[in-house]
């Protein structure tokens, strides 16, 4: 019997060295499972924290984008102004050329009278000259 008691005793100390180095690798697994879940737990974190990045930059470009609107808005509006401006000043121009040019005109319409008169003089000298 003691014969008996050895083998099963020997069949389960197998069995126990078996069971051991089983869990033995079974924890060996359970901490590479554990490094790798970190390592999916730092991964998930890092994408949070970049989605939110992202986001805030987004915000950013948006505003900058209607900044840049609103400034191009102004840009054209004061480009119009100029366009008006130009206007006006050709205008102007036009106006100011013709008042300069009034007093050559009378200038002109005074020398072409007084033109006349030598000649409307000369004429009446001249006839009442013929027939005396």
């Amino acid at each position: 019997m003691d014969e008996n008691i050895s083998k099963i005793f020997a069949k389960h100390g197998e069995r126990l060295a078996a069971l051991e180095e089983g869990q033995d690798a079974l924890e060996k697994r359970m901490d590479k499972n554990d490094k790798t879940t970190e390592g999916i737990f730092e991964l998930a974190t890092n994408m949070k924290n970049l989605t939110i990045a992202v986001e805030k930059i987004g915000a950013r470009l948006e505003d900058g984008l209607k900044e840049q609107g609103q400034r191009i808005g102004a840009l054209e509006n004061a480009v119009l102004l100029m366009k008006r401006n130009d206007e006006a000043i050709k205008d102007h121009e036009k106006r100011l050329d013709a008042i300069e040019k009034e007093p050559g005109n009378k200038w002109n319409k005074l020398q072409w009278i007084f033109i006349a008169g030598l000649a409307s003089a000369a004429l009446t000298y001249f006839l009442s000259n013929l027939g005396a």
